[in-house]
């Protein structure tokens, strides 16, 4: 049986375990920075259902983030899924207010939404 080594080599070992670690365990405390982002966005996620300008699911996002509150920790993945929703979200107010461009409320919006965004990604990159 040549080929066949007969103990694992200790490097590939460290390596599995810590990409193994790395992308599924990944646990972070938040900071304060990122607690109010957070509540940032729960703040405008409740303005878009008191308005109802743009019909998405509001309620799978606020979960998210209400779930990064109560643990007070989070993995890179949520506030991942938190930038896709507001990407999402900005291409949605974009056309409507390409639909109304005399909608100064959809304008600001949009802004809010874009520079939440950006707050999501500046997190994301200090991971």
């Amino acid at each position: 049986m040549q080929g066949v080594p007969k103990r694992v080599p200790p490097l590939f070992f460290l390596l599995t375990t810590f990409y193994l670690f790395h992308f599924l365990a990944i646990m972070a405390e938040l900071t304060d920075y990122q607690r109010t982002v957070i509540l940032y966005c729960r703040e405008f996620i409740n303005e878009l259902r008191q308005r109802d300008f743009i019909s998405m699911d509001h309620d799978t996002y606020d979960a998210i983030l209400l779930l990064m509150l109560d643990r007070g920790e989070f993995g890179p993945g949520m506030f991942r899924e938190v930038e896709q929703y507001l990407n999402d979200l900005s291409g949605q107010l974009l056309m409507a207010y390409s639909r109304e461009p005399q909608n100064t409320r959809l304008d600001s919006l949009y802004r809010r939404a874009g520079s939440l965004r950006d707050m999501v990604a500046g997190v994301l990159n200090g991971v």
